[in-house]
């Protein structure tokens, strides 16, 4: 679903520096009535596409295995707080919600994603991420009309 919707995904050019546009969730009048999904329930979601397996936040936060035996570089995804996003993903009328992941392999690289979370009943169910750059500013993040909105500027 994520890919889907990035695939058409608008990047927009930099406004101002400092400029950003506050999304707030939009009203959900769909089918059913469903719970929000809640910032706790996104930091403790399942999230796939940056590993070859899907990894669970705790608390916002996955640290994995060092890649080498005995080696004190692991693997982690931490969650940007504040940076969820919410609107219709997938046409049902209830709102699902974006976020962005910063993962780093021990490195100097912080890589970020988009991922998307679709709301079932109030549980985010896992719709995917997607590299976006290293070392970049998201200036702005919608949802609009069921795709992903980004305005990003890049080094």
């Amino acid at each position: 679903m994520l890919s889907a919707a990035l695939s058409a995904c608008a990047v927009a050019p930099s406004s101002a520096p400092g400029e950003s546009a506050p999304v707030a969730p939009s009203s959900a009048a769909g089918r059913f009535d469903a719970a929000p999904l809640t910032v706790a329930a996104l930091k403790n979601a399942t999230y796939s596409g940056i590993y070859d397996e899907a990894v669970t936040l705790s608390d916002g936060l996955y640290e994995g295995e060092p890649f080498v035996a005995g080696d004190a570089s692991r693997p982690t995804v931490a969650y940007a707080d504040g940076a969820e996003r919410y609107g219709d993903l997938d046409g049902d009328g209830v709102d699902d919600a974006v976020v962005f992941l910063v993962e780093n392999s021990g490195g100097t690289g912080n890589f970020v994603y988009v991922a998307a979370q679709l709301n079932r009943d109030g549980r985010p169910v896992d719709a995917g991420a997607v590299w976006i750059e290293d070392r970049i500013q998201v200036r702005s993040a919608a949802i609009d009309d069921g795709q992903v909105v980004l305005e990003i500027i890049t080094d």
